[in-house]
């Protein structure tokens, strides 16, 4: 008779905290309907509130991640719903955009439009079957905010510019989700939105565990022991970060936005700098070197020397702007001073300088 193997129990370790709107995390957060449905629901609709419109099935849910480039990574939260009356939307949910993020998510609105279209369809037909876009970008660094509207939320729409002013396109509609601007909002703990952005910030900005956020706010604890979809996430966010699986993940994804591209220029012009340096200067101690042991003896150890010289205060200009520029650019996304000097080696005081 042979022995059945028994499965091994997947391994948890310690929960650590990591920002729900880090890649990894939401990749795990929003797998699929079944683990987050309910969550991207609740969402949804805190969001459309103030429109009137409510979706309640979620009939599918993915995520996309994207990277243009090191620095302008992200996941895209792709979710098919229907509203009451039985309408379809399609939801584009982004985190960690760039600049040009608008315009993103009209291309994406134009691979959707083509994608759901019939075969055979003529263009009419294809405009009038046409599904419902709506698209939530969730702003996690003030950069991306507008600088002349400090409102939470920011929704845009196609609309007719000639009095009377109204919507062009219903079918299309942009909702901007201001994060950082979220401690000047009017305190609402009734409105699920209001909650919601409360939830996120001070997870995102304020690395605090959802349990420590309830035991200084226990009319949050209420929002989500009322709201299905609010409890869904809190309970899937407990199970990721407990994750070895994700914190490794997370811990590579804190690494490449170290390593990101864009401090690799930084690097080159240090060591240009340092070259011309260290050629200025070797070819000084060259000539007075050679004055002794002649010149053409002289010049070439003073070259190298001054090179090596060079070289070196080069490379530690390059690697000083290096982690000056990462701490800068984690400031600006949010990241906590903690994970700050474990990347950077900076003190506090340095990093508070840079604020």
């Amino acid at each position: 008779m042979t022995k059945t193997a028994r499965r091994r129990p997947r391994r948890k370790t310690e929960a650590a905290f990591m920002s729900p709107l880090a890649d990894p995390v939401v990749d795990e957060l929003f797998k699929n309907r079944q683990v987050a449905g309910l969550a991207a629901s609740s969402l949804i609709n805190a969001v459309l509130a103030p429109c009137g419109e409510k979706f309640g099935d979620v009939t599918s849910l993915t995520v996309q991640q994207y990277v243009s480039r090191l620095s302008r990574r992200g996941c895209r939260i792709d979710i098919v719903a229907r509203n009451d009356a039985g309408e379809i939307a399609i939801f584009e949910v982004q985190l960690y955009h760039d600049k040009d993020i608008l315009r993103r998510n009209l291309l994406e609105a134009s691979h959707i439009f083509t994608g759901t279209a019939r075969k055979g369809t003529t263009p009419a037909e294809m405009a009038s079957e046409m599904p419902k876009i709506i698209v939530i970008n969730i702003f996690g660094s003030e950069r991306n905010c507008r600088d002349d509207n400090r409102e939470l939320l920011q929704p845009i729409s196609f609309s007719f510019r000639k009095t009377p002013s109204r919507a062009a396109l219903d079918d299309y509609q942009v909702f901007n989700i201001q994060l950082p601007y979220f401690p000047e909002e009017p305190e609402d703990y009734s409105d699920p939105f209001y909650c919601w952005c409360k939830l996120l910030h001070e997870m995102h900005f304020n690395s605090r565990l959802p349990e420590e956020i309830f035991a200084m706010e226990p009319r949050l604890r209420k929002f989500v022991d009322d709201d299905r979809g609010a409890g869904q996430f809190v309970n899937r966010y407990s199970e990721v970060i407990s994750s070895p699986e994700v914190q490794e993940a997370f811990k590579a994804w804190i690494s490449d936005f170290h390593d990101n591209s864009v401090l690799a220029g930084e690097r080159e012009v240090g060591i240009k700098e340092g070259m011309e340096k260290g050629m200025k200067k070797g070819k000084e101690e060259g000539m007075k070197k050679g004055m002794e042991k002649g010149m053409e003896k002289g010049m070439k150890k003073g070259m190298e020397e001054g090179m090596k010289k060079g070289m070196e205060k080069g490379m530690e200009k390059g690697i000083k702007k290096e982690k000056e520029k990462t701490a800068t650019n984690m400031l600006e996304n949010g990241f906590d001073t903690d994970t700050i000097i474990k990347i950077t080696g900076f003190t506090k005081k340095k990093i508070d300088s840079m604020r």
